[in-house]
């Protein structure tokens, strides 16, 4: 398959402009092939899906999970990160709860089906104490009360209740 370019102009008479990204108001004018060359990560080469993977997230997925395996209370998010994965969530996602999992449960030193708020709230105050980015600390609180939640209730979808251990944690980033 070959990709196509297209040859945008402004108005019937207005100048042309290449590009996939118009502004608005711009109707296209020609589309013409745009040969590419072949991708070295990917057989068969073209921008479509063909086989090989850049990130191969199964593997890594497979190797968080042998890692939560052997820590203490990995059972509960083993069985959350499969209960996500009943929900439809991506293989690259499963990987990123699985990862931040693998570092809050070496934080957590209480047990996540019993856990009280002040519990909570010392796994809080850790995550807000390291040096992550607002965005990261955000996802590392959303874990937290997914992995309570799932913990207490046995699942975590939209219309299950939040704890009120963990209903507290705000997940708002300022804009600043």
């Amino acid at each position: 398959k070959s990709a196509r370019l297209i040859i945008w102009r402004t108005k019937p008479e207005g100048p042309e402009v290449e590009g996939s990204n118009p502004s608005p108001g711009i109707e296209p004018l020609v589309a013409k092939p745009l040969h590419l060359p072949r991708s070295p990560l990917k057989r068969g080469g073209g921008f479509g899906f063909s086989g090989m993977e850049v990130y191969d997230y199964r593997r890594m997925l497979k190797r968080c999970v042998e890692r939560l395996g052997g820590m203490r209370y990995g059972d509960v998010a083993i069985g959350l990160l499969r209960h996500l994965s009943a929900l439809g969530l991506s293989t690259g996602r499963l990987v990123k709860y699985a990862t931040y999992l693998c570092v809050l449960l070496k934080a957590i030193e209480f047990n996540p089906r019993e856990a009280g708020r002040d519990d909570v709230e010392r796994v809080v105050a850790w995550i807000n104490s390291q040096p992550y980015s607002p965005w990261t600390r955000h996802d590392y609180k959303l874990v937290l009360r997914k992995l309570i939640q799932y913990a207490k209730l046995g699942r975590c979808d939209g219309d299950t209740p939040i704890p009120p251990e963990v209903s507290w944690i705000k997940l708002t980033v300022s804009r600043s």
